[in-house]
């Protein structure tokens, strides 16, 4: 066992710097091509309010406005995945009921979850983490600024509308047009506001699990196996962290089953049990690439000089299983574990992903059964978006008529 503090960092491929450059030039012209007919589709409304009252008022234009914007809503999210680095599924085995585990919470809290998601068992504290903080307040405080903008902005363009040169006095009927346009973006902002409101309940539904049965076995397996999915690169997609109750009869198989589908291990070795023991063993056995990290004072009350062999009996034999792999060290008097625990545990679980063999599954699900998940998953999303369109018609309405009475 080698005990380290700190694990250099070292620099990419070429092959591997210029795949990412591509990718994230990519994520960058899909944005510029969305914003840019945004901007079009604002700026010049004013104009088009009085020269061309019908290009927003008509039906089909309406419609077909509608049907781009969904369409720039769809490259925006191809250019998160896009711009996302990669996310590797990494299965975290600790023991229960030590308050260190917070450590290595705070750290994925703090950027290692956007480059890896962790999946975990659960002892009620290890807490489960949704996407990161900035994407949560983006996703909950952006629609509703940009609402309180657009409402502004036209109720200011309404009033300027007279003094436009090709108004001809025509100040009612463009009034009432725009309002219909504040009608129409309010509702589409609704629209948006409501989905990400909806996604947002449904990645954190996501991040906790009880397991009893063998039924929800195989949904927790059916759902961390996404995990890693390219679709799903954005850290608005998933959660950083997921945490599982598992019932103690449950518990053996669901690690193995969980460690079938993923290719790396963290394992924190800071307390030597026959648990401990067993994990490790059975992810030799299975090939998993494993990351060992522990608690310092931990560690060495049960391997130093002072240590008593006695009362570790598993120690001597996790030892062995460990190796001449580095354990990495982190203070748990600190709250990150120290300056160089979190850029060193990053290095090693990205070396430990880099070049993993595709392994083959431990438990397949029959065609019958994924077109079932796929149709309770279609019919979620049918119902929510059919909810998020008659909301936002109705607040869309509402507003319309609001500011057409005033």
């Amino acid at each position: 066992m080698q005990i380290v503090e700190q694990v250099p960092n070292t620099r990419r491929t070429l092959a591997g710097r210029g795949g990412r450059a591509l990718q994230i030039a990519g994520g960058a012209i899909l944005i510029a091509i969305a914003a840019a007919y945004i901007a079009l589709l604002i700026g010049f409304t004013t104009d088009a309010m009085v020269l061309q009252p019908g290009l927003y008022t008509e039906p089909c234009r309406i419609f077909i406005r509608t049907r781009n914007i969904a369409f720039m809503v769809v490259l925006l999210y191809l250019a998160l995945n896009l711009l996302a680095s990669r996310k590797r599924p990494v299965l975290f085995l600790r023991r229960f009921g030590l308050d260190i585990n917070s450590v290595v919470s705070r750290v994925i809290q703090r950027g290692l979850g956007r480059q890896f998601r962790f999946v975990t068992l659960d002892d009620g504290r290890f807490p489960a983490l949704d996407v990161p903080a900035f994407e949560r307040w983006a996703t909950r405080l952006g629609p509703p600024l940009v609402a309180v903008l657009v409402v502004s902005g036209a109720l200011v363009a309404r009033e300027n509308l007279s003094a436009h040169p090709a108004s001809n006095g025509a100040t009612q009927q463009t009034a009432a047009q725009m309002s219909l346009v504040m009608g129409y973006w309010v509702a589409i902002l609704w629209v948006l506001l409501m989905l990400g409101w909806a996604h947002l309940l449904r990645v954190r539904r996501k991040s906790r699990y009880n397991i009893g049965t063998e039924g929800q076995l195989k949904t927790f397996l059916f759902d961390i196996r996404q995990l890693g999915r390219w679709r799903l690169r954005s850290s608005l997609m998933r959660p950083q962290a997921v945490v599982a109750k598992v019932s103690d009869a449950l518990w053996q198989s669901c690690v193995l089953a969980v460690a079938g589908e993923f290719g790396v291990a963290l394992i924190d070795t800071s307390d030597p049990t026959a648990n401990l023991q067993w994990e490790i063993e059975r992810s030799r056995e299975m090939a998993l690439q494993c990351v060992f990290i522990a608690e310092k004072g931990r560690l060495l009350s049960w391997t130093g000089d002072s240590a008593d062999t006695a009362a570790t009996p598993a120690g001597e034999t996790i030892l062995k299983l460990i190796g001449d792999e580095p354990v990495l060290l982190y203070n748990a008097s600190h709250k990150l574990g120290g300056a160089a625990f979190r850029p060193s545990l990053r290095q090693l679980l990205r070396q430990s992903s880099e070049h993993l063999p595709r392994r083959s599954r431990t438990v397949r699900f029959p065609l019958v059964d994924r077109l079932w998940r796929l149709s309770l998953a279609t019919i979620f999303h049918t119902s929510v978006l059919v909810a998020a369109l008659a909301t936002g018609a109705l607040v869309g309405a509402v507003v319309a008529s609001v500011t057409r009475s005033n």
